[in-house]
């Protein structure tokens, strides 16, 4: 069973692939050769400032600043154009993975997730600054509201050194992808999978599945053991299983009454390599199952939870 959904996906994804490059290759080429003569004829002209500063001015001073102003201004030449190829990429290639992965699903950049859902989850009750972008919506099926966008949060303290200044510290609680579904009706059941650990494996709420793989890499926890069971089917487990081997760290999935919530500890979202081709097969993959794998794992326990009801 496997092995045949492991053919299907990556003849899937080859399909895919192949389109991705021919509608995107074109573009993102004219767009790094834009963007890289955009940086040379900044640096260029500055070179020639910075030169002639140089040989006119007596002053080391002004060579001087000429120099932090050269190193300042490419610096925000280059922020500048990566924000801009970044843009060309994602509308090129990630919006169009997203369609594949289910027509009815959606892709804004600028778009981002509640930080009064993510506080709901809670998957993370220590942050207090909350950002996000690249957000994914939509109506998943006639009865569900899907959205999942990149998160980061990051807690910040406020103490005061030995001498009674005021410091500030801030630590980075969490940087990934978060998703939250709006069931219509109410599953009437709480599930939690959570990364196998040590812990949880005693816990009196622990059930085990029928799948020796899903119990190596998750912890399911409830006290709705009979639903639970109904829900996560050897088809739904074995999703969960191809998530962990696609390496994707940490995924939490919850089934709260009439919410779902995810989350997975994969970084950045979304963003074309700062040296590799953008078009590489296994970045383009990587991308693709982070989108891929949600998305199937959300609709098949949509499927379980509407037959069980």
């Amino acid at each position: 069973m496997e092995d045949k959904f492991e053919d299907k996906f990556e003849d899937k994804f080859e399909e895919i692939y192949k389109e991705v490059y021919d509608k995107a290759n074109e573009i993102l080429v004219e767009a790094r050769k834009n963007k890289n003569r955009h940086i040379i004829n900044v640096f260029s002209i500055y070179l020639i400032i910075t030169i002639l500063t140089k040989i006119i001015c007596k002053e080391n001073l002004y060579f001087y600043m000429t120099i932090v102003i050269f190193i300042i201004t490419i610096v925000i030449v280059l922020m500048v154009e990566n924000k801009k190829y970044s843009k060309i990429f994602k509308k090129n290639v990630i919006e169009l993975l997203v369609k594949k992965c289910n027509s009815k699903l959606n892709f804004d950049p600028k778009g981002f997730m509640s930080s009064e859902e993510y506080k709901k989850s809670k998957f993370d009750t220590k942050f207090n600054k909350f950002y996000s972008e690249d957000k994914i919506f939509g109506k998943i099926s006639k009865d569900a509201n899907f959205q999942m966008g990149q998160v980061v949060t990051k807690e910040e303290k406020v103490y005061k050194d030995n001498d009674g200044n005021e410091e500030t510290e801030t630590i980075e609680t969490f940087r990934g992808m978060f998703g939250v579904v709006s069931l219509k009706k109410s599953s009437g059941v709480k599930i939690y999978i959570s990364p196998n650990s040590t812990t949880k494996k005693f816990s009196k709420d622990r059930i085990e599945m029928d799948s020796s793989e899903f119990e190596q890499a998750y912890d399911c926890l409830t006290k709705d053991r009979i639903e639970a069971m109904k829900i996560f089917t050897a088809d739904l487990l074995e999703l969960f299983v191809n998530l962990k081997k696609g390496k994707f760290k940490n995924f939490q999935f919850k089934i709260e009454d009439e919410k779902i919530y995810f989350r997975c500890d994969c970084r950045e979202m979304f963003e074309p390599p700062k040296i590799k081709d953008a078009l590489d097969k296994e970045i383009i993959k990587k991308y693709y199952n982070m989108i891929f794998y949600p998305v199937k794992i959300v609709e098949k326990t949509i499927e379980n939870i509407n037959n069980m009801l």
